[in-house]
């Protein structure tokens, strides 16, 4: 499967063709739209773990590996993956990285991107790199690895991928509070000597996740963060739903729907497609065709072209 996906790479840059990479399309709204003909790559059968030792914390997986095969091996172990990405039904673990998707404990576990223990990936000259190793104290050289989160694959094709395991905790709650200032309540929150693993909030109310000490509040199934993770409304028409990553401290807006991420995801219902936090991190979710990602400065799009001209200099990749 490798030779052949070299080999693709190198045939689309003689002929100069277009390559689009997918996986099994759960997340295709998030990407890129693009005028013109472009070839698809799935790296659907490409799938299965490479290898996995669980008294080292680690499990190396196929790109094409469903997130749910992932979860299940780990489960078996007692082990789950930190940043506990979204799953859509069908999503990959390549798509995950390529996407940079993190679950509701991103900001006390950890994200996507910090237990990403090292990858292989194949450039825009059908060569193939590896980048990190399978244990941390193998890690070594440039942390390219973090580039790769989210560039759906517009630097290369991401193949083979290690990520960091967590031992699944003991004790593992999940409550319900009301809340008239959600933000503030999560800032408390973390002031705890057992702080949370997961908060978030939506419809007045606030939902907290903890593996220690109990919040007084109604207890409830750990289902509740599968509506977290991921995130979807039901609009109307004429309705778009953005997703923010802000300052924690900043405004709530009227507009919010659930706020995640100890107050730095933000979910917002509007009627206009006009970014509503033009700060250069907003997606434009669900209510458009395909999503709608805000626009850069200056700075840091001469940056990213640097790096797409590094890593695939004859624009193979869309």
């Amino acid at each position: 499967m490798i030779e052949q996906l070299k080999d693709t790479v190198c045939a689309a840059i003689a002929t100069k063709t277009k390559l689009r990479i997918s996986g099994n399309n759960s997340k295709d709204f998030l990407q890129t739209p693009f005028i013109g003909y472009a070839e698809s790559v799935s790296l659907t059968s490409h799938s299965g773990i490479i290898d996995y030792k669980p008294a080292e914390l680690f499990i190396t997986v196929k790109s094409g590996t469903k997130l749910a095969r992932i979860n299940k091996v780990l489960a078996r172990q007692g082990q789950f993956l930190g940043f506990i990405p979204p799953d859509y039904g069908n999503s990959t673990a390549g798509g995950t990285v390529a996407c940079a998707l993190s679950g509701s404990t991103r900001p006390y576990l950890g994200a996507l991107r910090d237990h990403i223990l090292g990858l292989k990936l194949i450039n825009g000259r059908g060569k193939l790199l590896k980048f990190g190793g399978q244990m941390i104290k193998n890690v070594a050289g440039f942390d390219i690895t973090r580039l790769l989160c989210g560039s759906r694959g517009k630097l290369g094709i991401i193949t083979e991928i290690s990520f960091k395991t967590l031992p699944l905790p003991a004790i593992d709650h999940s409550f319900k509070l009301p809340s008239s200032n959600p933000v503030l309540d999560m800032q408390k929150l973390m002031t705890k000597n057992s702080p949370p693993i997961s908060c978030a909030y939506t419809d007045g109310h606030l939902y907290v996740r903890t593996t220690g000490t109990k919040i007084y509040g109604k207890e409830i199934a750990n289902d509740i963060w599968k509506s977290f993770n991921p995130f979807s409304c039901d609009l109307k028409p004429g309705q778009y739903l953005w997703r923010l990553s802000i300052e924690a401290n900043a405004k709530v807006a009227s507009s919010t729907i659930a706020i995640d991420w100890g107050g730095v995801r933000r979910w917002l219902v509007t009627e206009s497609t006009v970014d509503p936090y033009p700060n250069g991190k907003s997606i434009l979710w669900q209510g458009a065709t395909t999503a709608y990602f805000a626009q850069k400065s200056q700075t840091m799009s001469r940056l990213e072209d640097k790096i797409r001209r590094a890593f695939d200099p004859h624009g193979v990749f869309v």
